[in-house]
């Protein structure tokens, strides 16, 4: 079988010379490592995002001008974003990226839900691949964690199924523009019992430190019969903000209980709510230091104006409250 990865051979090659000397004898090139490169090309470029690689960086900085500014005094540790296509949820999106500043990040842990194969548990990248590519370039993948998580029950590598995943892709070309230099964990939750949540959360959690940012990526409510469910049918703006509000509401208040109660009661159609219960339970071992805000949050049917089929989207940001001051208030966009 023919993996479809890009494979290239990186050369770094240094050339050093004494001062003032011209004798070739005194010259030495040295190789100090060749590294074989297997990136996970784009999957959605050109569909859910640009795909050139200047029209794409404008594109991204433009949505991140244009999203709300919410000023805290506090570091960004975690957060939940929407993916997906940037004309519907770009901006949601970028609401939490433009947050991310000065801040000193070294890893970034993305959750997201499998969208097109099915398994049990948490799928991590193919183990000879190095990157995941975007037109902006290749982002490396923190193999080292990737490995040490293997090793833990309930992890594995399922074939293919991040081959046609937008999830996490989608989020790459944010990080790229907002950070200079990360390694990335992809991890694609798959079906987890209620029962086993703790366990995925504290597993990873053991990785998390002060320089790892936690991403989960996720829409909220799939509404209308495209998406066959329609839990009601009259008012429905009114009654899918009511939704995306509780839902956001006992998320960014960190009650996971609430939200359990929430979901068990509306069986609302949030694509990553496994990975989302997962973030949840991960952000306890902050203990009281970390609070979050929702920063945004629409719907699709407010970009095309019709709302028999839309889709919600919310960023709700967790930051660390050490020395901590809150200098704005959120408003949501409606």
């Amino acid at each position: 079988m023919v993996k479809k990865y890009l494979i290239g051979i990186l050369l770094i090659v240094t050339v050093s010379a004494g001062c003032n000397r011209t004798d070739s004898s005194q010259k030495a090139v040295e190789i100090k490592k060749s590294v074989t490169v297997v990136a996970r090309p784009p999957a959605v470029a050109g569909s859910f995002y640009d795909e050139q690689t200047n029209v794409l960086r404008r594109r991204v900085q433009l949505l991140m001008d244009q999203a709300v500014n919410l000023k805290i005094d506090a570091q960004l540790i975690a957060a939940i974003v929407p993916h997906a296509g940037y004309v519907f949820s770009g901006r949601c999106a970028a609401s939490a990226y433009r947050l991310i500043g000065q801040s000193d990040y070294r890893r970034v842990i993305v959750l997201g839900p499998s969208h097109y194969v099915a398994f049990s548990g948490i799928s991590l990248p193919e183990p000879n691949l190095t990157h995941y590519r975007t037109p902006l370039g290749d982002v490396p993948i923190d193999t080292t964690t990737c490995k040490e998580l293997a090793s833990s029950k309930g992890f594995s590598v399922v074939e293919k199924a991040g081959e046609r995943e937008h999830c996490i892709e989608v989020q790459l070309p944010f990080l790229q523009q907002t950070i200079t230099s990360f390694e990335l964990v992809p991890l694609l939750c798959g079906a987890i019992p209620e029962d086993q949540i703790n366990y995925f959360a504290n597993a990873i959690s053991a990785h998390i430190d002060n320089k790892t940012l936690l991403l989960v990526s996720s829409d909220f409510t799939h509404y209308g019969t495209n998406y066959r469910f329609v839990p009601f049918r009259e008012n429905i703006k009114d009654n899918l903000y009511q939704w995306l509000t509780k839902a956001t509401g006992f998320l960014s208040a960190l009650d996971i209980d609430g939200f359990n109660e929430y979901y068990s009661e509306t069986k609302d159609t949030i694509c990553g709510v496994i990975p989302i219960k997962i973030m949840m339970v991960a952000l306890k071992s902050y203990g009281n230091d970390v609070f979050g805000r929702t920063l945004d949050c629409y719907t699709s049917g407010d970009v095309v104006g019709d709302y028999k089929n839309s889709v919600s989207y919310a960023t709700v940001g967790f930051f660390s409250n050490k020395h901590a001051k809150n200098n704005g208030k959120h408003e949501n966009i409606r």
